[in-house]
């Protein structure tokens, strides 16, 4: 899922009201959660006084607003990345077939639902399944070259001395 830069921006200055507002119609329901939770805190948070200086007055909305501009790029990238991730595993990039009202698959989007793009599947996945064969093989190779333990004789009765 993507947004306009300038939608994101419009969300964040309304605060948490404004991310409520943005994040309302998403995908995932823990998201849809979050944006209910930051929708009622907004609904009891004071309102801002006319007098104060505007947000880029003040150093610490100006680092905020730094720190704001660092997490639309991280979530920029990270949604890249699970785009790519999902078209890796052949699954839907919205849901991973975990909503039945993504309105991309209904929620039948799993990984493997759709073939998966074979430039990416080699990239992020082919190694991981290349490293599991090679764990396999090598707990093969270890349990074949040890040698095998001896057994006690267990035929041999012991007697009770008397008293």
């Amino acid at each position: 899922m993507s947004w306009d830069p300038d939608q994101l921006r419009a969300a964040l200055a309304g605060g948490n009201a404004g991310i409520a507002t943005l994040l309302a119609d998403h995908p995932n329901p823990t998201v849809r959660l979050l944006s209910e939770i930051w929708a009622s805190q907004a609904r009891t948070e004071p309102a801002v006084e006319d007098d104060e200086s505007p947000a880029a007055d003040r150093p610490a909305d100006r680092a905020a607003s730094r720190r704001i501009a660092r997490l639309e790029e991280e979530l920029q990238r990270t949604g890249e990345f699970i785009d790519a991730l999902a078209a890796a595993l052949g699954a839907c990039a919205r849901c991973w077939g975990n909503d039945p009202t993504c309105p991309a698959c209904a929620g039948t989007g799993a990984p493997g639902s759709i073939v998966p793009d074979r430039a990416l599947f080699a990239r992020f996945i082919a190694p991981a399944v290349h490293r599991l064969a090679e764990a396999r093989r090598e707990r093969l190779e270890a349990s074949t070259s040890t040698q095998p333990t001896p057994v006690k004789d267990r035929t041999m009765v012991t007697e009770r001395s008397q008293s």
